[in-house]
């Protein structure tokens, strides 16, 4: 009996330090991956004022609402990063930078404790580590690169596990639950409620992620035997979604019910038609939580994701364009791309898929993760963004997989953790010799930070930067000033009067687009606090009260007709820049969209590579075989540009900047637009309408409206 008692002290005590070593490695190897291009980062044109640049765009938007100047502010990873700015002292900007290798790696944290609830530590080493790791995942987790990502795997994870535990530990049990087991049962349930309800806090797009979750938690649940045991598991399996997603009102409920346990425990346990009754009755909470709108809710962004729809169409309102294909992480992705982001190669990922199906069978509630292997494979139509999910199953299969192998022929916990390390270096590989190759690409450079920043000490509080939106938050929070479109501000009404005014050949057109929507806005927004003023509601206001023709010849004339504009406007400015050059396609595109037909004829622009030279006597590129000619030529060199024009058929212009040793070649449509004229043309030739305030030629320019 003693020796008994001792054996399984020795065994908890082995499974504890498994815990922390596994802990230990799993953290440690997921962080030091991403600190790998930690050094190429200290270049002096990745930084601005004494602060690194990031490397999304998105970042911009969390740490401007840390600063209190965008619609951001009081979120839960804008108040993370202000809190913990404040704690050590390092600017916004640079625990943006550092806040992704930091907090990304804590995704281990639930997997290895799976691990440890089974007794299987080792067996949560591989996993761990390919959650963590995963190249879906690592690409969007790096130095720089702040978002929400940083915790949105951990969360599903976490909740996984969290189920998986709960669950299996009530059907391991031979014997009904008694009152107090009942209590803790429930107790628990409305816990991961709770769990999730800070899931969706966080991110709110989560909540179909964790429906998917619980959902697939009923498939164990109804494979039981026992009615009983599937009436009061559904129960709590509701009552848990009640929590998460009801109102206050369902959570009273939830409540309600677990004093009802502790009351009259006999009542509900023992009487069938008792239970069912209360099944039934939280039934209709589940539907007063309003499931059917997540459904709908869910179906929609699954059709927006698969760009099933282009634009918003409604016969009595204008056809408005939609940014969703022209988002990189939205875009297609191939299944070669899908297997190699997920698994690393096609060997560890079916490799992990048949350990999963396998570990299934001796542990059926790991099941509850096969939504996050669903989400991932639907990445070819979703978006490159849900690859990161599915590595966590794939993990598990192999390191769960592997571990039932090894333990079915008996062998010794040290000859497995020896096994799993050994799997673990193979699985890691992929991601190693990935990041051996990476280096920092920030989403703007410096100069165009020390644009925005000049523009801080420029614009009024209440001013509109208008620049393309992809910059939207950087301009925030550099300038501190709120802008005319941004990573949440692209949809149709903001994009639509955006690209126009960066594509439109008319100056005229460019001023008047921009009063115009500043206006609306400005008379929808009338207070004034004397800080930095933030514009939410609709900036086609007037477009909107016309028909769609008359609101198409209205923003044609705004490019010949001159109007009297109210003197209450907000300063306007627009900040063209070398980076739209790479985006010109797609500004076109959505810039000469036709509001009543949903159609455009976008310029066409290319970017060339190689060695290219011109001949500037015929008014020739030579590009490798290729003779292209050409109509005109810029020529940006460190004392200006210098233009060429030739008499020939062509349709083509040339803009080669010899600081950057770039060239482009593009039709009149783009090479007349503002968003190319207003750079690198002369500033005079705008003064009637714009008035230059910040010049950093050939990169960047600021002007103001007139």
């Amino acid at each position: 009996m003693v020796n008994q008692k001792a054996n399984v002290n020795t065994k908890t005590h082995q499974q504890v330090y498994l815990l922390i070593l596994a802990l230990i490695v799993t953290y440690g190897v997921c962080f030091l991956l991403r600190m790998m291009e930690y050094s190429a980062w200290q270049a002096s044109y990745l930084q601005i004022a004494g602060e690194k640049l990031m490397a999304t765009h998105d970042a911009y938007g969390w740490l401007a609402g840390a600063k209190g100047v965008n619609r951001y502010s009081g979120s839960p990873l804008s108040e993370l990063v202000l809190l913990i700015s404040k704690v050590t002292g390092l600017s916004p900007g640079n625990v943006g930078f550092w806040l992704p290798a930091i907090m990304a790696p804590i995704v281990v944290i639930p997997i290895v404790i799976f691990g440890y609830a089974f007794s299987q530590t080792e067996a949560s080493i591989v996993p761990a580590i390919m959650a963590g790791t995963g190249i879906g995942f690592l690409l969007r987790t790096r130095l720089s690169f702040m978002d929400t990502d940083v915790y949105t795997l951990f969360f599903p994870v976490a909740i996984g596990t969290a189920l998986a535990i709960w669950l299996e530990q009530k059907f391991c049990r031979e014997q009904e639950l008694d009152q107090q087991q009942t209590f803790n049962f429930f107790l628990q349930a409305i816990l991961l409620g709770l769990l999730i309800k800070l899931y969706l806090w966080c991110y709110p797009s989560g909540r179909y992620i964790a429906v998917a979750l619980v959902a697939m938690a009923i498939v164990p649940v109804i494979l039981h035997k026992s009615f009983a045991h599937k009436l009061l598991v559904i129960l709590a399996l509701l009552t848990l979604y009640l929590t998460g997603y009801g109102t206050w009102k369902a959570l009273i409920w939830c409540f309600a019910l677990l004093a009802f346990i502790k009351v009259q425990f006999n009542l509900f346990q023992q009487n069938e038609k008792s239970l069912i009754g209360f099944l039934m009755l939280t039934a209709l909470f589940f539907v007063y939580s309003d499931i059917v709108a997540a459904v709908t809710g869910m179906m929609g962004r699954v059709l927006e994701y698969a760009k099933v729809k282009t634009s918003i169409v409604n016969s009595t309102s204008m056809v408005l364009p939609s940014v969703t294909q022209s988002i990189r992480e939205a875009q297609n992705i191939d299944w070669f791309q899908v297997i190699s982001k997920v698994g690393g190669n096609s060997y560890y990922f079916w490799a992990g898929v048949i350990g999963f199906a396998y570990a299934a069978l001796k542990r059926p509630f790991i099941l509850v993760f096969l939504p996050l292997l669903g989400l991932s494979l639907a990445s070819v139509k979703l978006g490159n963004r849900f690859t990161m999910y599915g590595c966590v199953v794939i993990g598990l299969g192999l390191g769960s997989g592997l571990n039932q192998v090894l333990i079915r022929f008996r062998q010794s916990l040290s000859l497995r953790l020896a096994a799993h390390l050994i799997l673990a270096f193979m699985v890691v590989w992929p991601s190693y010799q990935l990041m051996k190759g990476i280096r920092p690409v920030p989403v703007l450079p410096s100069i165009y930070a020390r644009t925005l920043m000049e523009l801080k000490d420029k614009a009024a509080h209440n001013a509109i930067l208008w620049q393309w939106w992809d910059y939207g938050y950087a301009a925030q929070y550099y300038a501190e000033r709120d802008t005319f479109g941004d990573g949440g501000r692209h949809d149709g009404p903001w994009l639509y009067p955006l690209a126009r005014v960066h594509a439109t050949p008319f100056p005229l057109q460019a001023n008047q687009i921009m009063k115009l929507e500043g206006y609306d806005l400005a008379r929808q927004n009338k207070k004034d606090s004397g800080k930095n003023v933030i514009y939410p509601g609709n900036p086609i206001k007037t477009l909107q009260e016309m028909d769609p023709k008359q609101a198409m010849l209205f923003i044609n004339s705004l490019a010949v007709k001159k109007i009297n504009w109210p003197g209450n406007i907000p300063e306007q400015y627009l900040i063209v820049s070398w980076e739209n050059l790479r985006l010109a396609y797609w500004i076109s595109y959505f810039g000469n969209w036709d509001l009543i037909t949903g159609k455009t004829v976008p310029g066409k622009i290319m970017r060339l590579t190689g060695q290219v030279k011109v001949d500037l006597k015929k008014g020739v590129v030579i590009n490798g075989k290729q003779r292209i000619p050409i109509r005109g030529l810029d020529l940006i060199t460190n004392t200006g540009t210098k233009r060429g024009v030739w008499n020939n058929n062509s349709i083509l212009f040339a803009v080669m900047n010899q600081l950057s040793n770039e060239l482009y070649l593009m039709d009149a449509t783009l090479y007349r637009s503002m968003l190319v004229q207003m750079l690198i043309g002369n500033p005079e030739q705008f003064k009637d309408y714009f008035e230059l305030v910040v010049e950093h030629y050939p990169w960047t320019r600021a002007y103001k409206v007139k």
